[in-house]
């Protein structure tokens, strides 16, 4: 990496992670500078050889919404930096992001193109069964448009809609906060967990008693 390198990566190397509300705050910093110098982000993917962007598809992601290509992982698993770029119609899957759901994590974005219309939830679960929503409430929505940065925190459940065509952003996430993230069916009202896979391996590989 180059100047992306210099002026992004390096400092969030050097950041006291030990306190993510503040470490979130400078992250806002950082991606507002980065929006004032886009060139920096497109300078490093446009120097990428056939190989380096044959490693970057490896370690990326597809979920249903959006292709999450990964920029940086820090060794020491304090932050990540991804791009994500969100699919069009035809290939546009229900899912994170556009069903509603909280994170393992809490990030940071900064809008590269198009926007979308982010919507929160004040939801409560049945005192009964902790697994099924009692009930569910708009609290807030607005849009969010190109060059615009905002941080979420892992319990905040939101989900997108009206995601505009060509939809890219840059996200930024420090360490997990816990070891699932939930989405919320408001048809079924069921609560389903989702363990990253750092989390299904803590203790042994899940699939182990099937072999």
């Amino acid at each position: 990496m180059g100047i992306f390198r210099e002026k992004i990566i390096n400092p969030l190397e050097d950041f006291d992670w030990s306190d993510l509300t503040v470490a979130h705050r400078a992250i806002e910093g950082l991606l507002h500078e980065l929006k004032n110098n886009r060139h920096w982000l497109r300078e490093e993917f446009l120097n990428h050889s056939p190989a380096e962007r044959f490693e970057t598809a490896m370690s990326s992601r597809e979920p249903t919404t959006h292709f999450k290509w990964l920029i940086f992982r820090d060794p020491r698993c304090l932050f990540e930096a991804w791009i994500h770029e969100y699919k069009g119609a035809e290939l546009l899957r229900p899912g994170y992001a556009i069903v509603p759901h909280n994170h393992v994590y809490d990030f940071t974005s900064l809008i590269l193109n198009g926007g979308f219309k982010h919507i929160s939830y004040s939801i409560s679960r049945d005192q009964v069964d902790p697994g099924l929503v009692n009930d569910c409430r708009v609290s807030d929505e607005f849009s969010i448009t190109k060059d615009q940065v905002y941080t979420l925190g892992s319990d905040q459940i939101h989900s997108l809609t009206e995601i505009q065509p060509q939809t890219t952003t840059m996200v930024i996430n420090s360490r997990s906060r816990k070891p699932f993230s939930e989405e919320f069916n408001l048809i079924t009202r069921r609560i389903v967990r989702h363990y990253p896979l750092p989390s299904r391996v803590a203790e042994s590989y899940p699939f182990i008693d099937y072999i």
